[in-house]
């Protein structure tokens, strides 16, 4: 728990509030993990990593329990990599838990659970604001009778706190739609000088003089001695557009749909219209969007 605090806590500090007003933070301050592309619209700067998610499931654990039913629900399904080959068994067990694949892109995931995920990461978000402007205190006690969300907190139902109504304005995460996802990719798009990668880190599969018009990291043919996905630690500013058009596709917010090229697509047929998909794979992960939203009774 402390590294998701810690995390969380540098990118809160880092929005740069003056004022004792929060209310105006929205026009000063990028949400932690995002880059502004448009006015109020943030996006992810990668895809949500294993790392990220596995702090989700921990915080589930502890206020709900192992056996609750929150906590089970949102356990990824790491059978995904198991195939008719063996070729990636041992990813069954490894990728999600080792520390070795903490920066690489969660999957396993369904479109359900990173709504969730998202839920969980504007509380978590609010929750440190409130601690950082001294609003709140950080309640490590808290358990499923009571803990932190937006709505227990602006109502008065988290450890009977009276909502402070200077500070209303929260971030909401959120899956992209195919609009907010190709505004991203655009400007990334735009920004980028493609490069070629530093080997050494293992960073998507794309040399120096392509164009962003072609999909990144798939398997050239099944005898090919592979690594599926690639860590997002190694992405520099100017490659991180790269990842819409590699590595894995990304939900959206519209209902059982994903965008973008993944290491299975040798096509460029996701680059920005959506597929319809309704189930877990192993090729299709998700960054969010957020927003400043104010709390209005």
């Amino acid at each position: 728990m402390k590294n998701l605090f810690l995390i969380l806590f540098v990118g809160v500090v880092q929005l740069g509030f003056g004022q004792k007003n929060i209310l105006k933070y929205y026009e000063l301050g990028t949400p932690p993990g995002t880059i502004k592309i448009d006015t109020n619209l943030f996006i992810d700067k990668t895809e949500i990593t294993n790392f990220s998610y596995l702090e989700f499931m921990y915080w589930t654990k502890r206020v709900f329990g192992a056996n609750s039913k929150k906590y089970v629900e949102i356990l990824p399904d790491t059978l995904v990599w198991r195939n008719k080959t063996t070729e990636y068994e041992p990813f069954v067990e490894n990728y999600l838990y080792s520390p070795w694949y903490r920066d690489y892109p969660v999957v396993g995931i369904s479109q359900k659970q990173a709504r969730l995920f998202n839920k969980w990461r504007s509380d978590r978000v609010y929750e440190l604001l409130l601690v950082k402007y001294g609003v709140i205190e950080f309640k490590e006690e808290q358990d499923s009778n009571n803990y932190f969300t937006i709505e227990n907190y602006l109502n008065g139902k988290y450890f009977n706190y009276t909502a402070n109504k200077d500070y209303n304005i929260y971030p909401i995460y959120s899956l992209p739609n195919q609009e907010e996802w190709i505004v991203g990719k655009n400007y990334f798009s735009k920004n980028n000088k493609i490069k070629k990668c530093n080997k050494e880190y293992c960073s998507l599969h794309f040399n120096k003089g392509d164009t962003m018009e072609i999909n990144y990291n798939f398997k050239e043919s099944p005898n090919e001695k592979f690594e599926p996905t690639k860590s997002t630690r190694c992405i520099k500013n100017k490659d991180l557009g790269t990842h819409f058009y590699g590595n894995v596709s990304e939900w959206l917010k519209e209902e059982n749909f994903i965008i973008g090229g993944n290491w299975k697509d040798t096509t460029k047929i996701h680059f920005n219209e959506p597929i319809e998909n309704d189930i877990a794979t192993e090729y299709i992960g998700f960054r969010s969007v957020c927003k400043w939203v104010e709390y209005k009774q």
